[in-house]
């Protein structure tokens, strides 16, 4: 964001005035530079300029061949710069608030609050040529309330802390109350972890972690995976491995 106050457009706050979001925390833009469309039009201006000094100066075929191939080929890179940049006009602004999220596209904006939305991490592997290939990742956002998924255009860490803090809050109030909590293949509950049916006390449990493809919850005495499961089939992991690292050792920031 640099180190002086960025421009918020009047419609991102009043959508997070509205939703009582606070400060402003982070701004995540398209990279690279926009062109607006004076680039273009200065350029064909320059591609006519060019083109009637090629009709009025050359008079042999060949001479007017390597004219119009010279103006070509300095156009070409106005044209790809200007293709770019449009892609990135059309892409969405994020701005990442204290109490929630807003995405700015073409004068619209959206709003979500942390405590409506849960965080989830999609990993995928796209093989290629003679054994290569890698994985990719994608983050998105669903909403409690219009179970609507917003891909966001990568890891954005304010999003995550953001979420995984409200989750948190709301999953030590339910197991103070008794209750249990769902992270989707994962119930947390007063007595333990349970997956498929299985459930690990509090008592032998170990803590989990989180990878970029993996969360893996452990048991103790010796330490060991109790279960290995998918970042995508946990949502909100980063608060489920807070909640068993305070169930184990005591509270942790998420």
């Amino acid at each position: 964001m640099g180190q002086g106050k960025p421009d918020v457009p009047g419609a991102v706050a009043r959508a997070a005035g509205a939703g009582g979001f606070g400060d402003l925390r982070e701004v995540h833009a398209p990279g690279g530079p926009v062109a607006g469309i004076g680039a273009m039009v200065v350029s064909l201006l320059f591609w006519g300029v060019f083109f009637a000094l090629g009709v009025v100066l050359n008079d042999g075929s060949a001479s007017w061949f390597w004219f119009v191939l010279i103006g070509v080929a300095l156009m070409v890179p106005v044209v790809v710069h200007e293709v770019s940049a449009g892609r990135r006009r059309d892409r969405p602004h994020y701005y990442v608030f204290a109490g929630g999220l807003v995405r700015h596209r073409r004068g619209e904006a959206t709003a979500w609050a942390w405590d409506d939305v849960e965080y989830v991490e999609r990993a995928s592997y796209t093989g290629g040529a003679q054994g290569g290939g890698g994985w990719s990742y994608s983050y998105l956002l669903r909403s409690h309330h219009g179970l609507v998924e917003i891909p966001l255009p990568g890891h954005l860490e304010g999003v995550a802390t953001g979420i995984a803090g409200a989750v948190l809050a709301r999953a030590r109030a339910a197991l103070h109350r008794g209750g249990t909590v769902r992270f989707g293949a994962v119930e947390a509950g007063p007595d333990g972890l349970t997956v498929d049916g299985e459930t690990m006390p509090w008592r032998t449990c170990d803590g989990a972690a989180t990878g970029r493809e993996f969360v893996e919850i452990y048991q103790r005495d010796p330490r060991r995976p109790w279960k290995r499961l998918p970042v995508g089939a946990v949502p909100d992991a980063r608060a489920l491995v807070s909640l068993a690292g305070e169930r184990v050792r005591g509270p942790s920031v998420p």
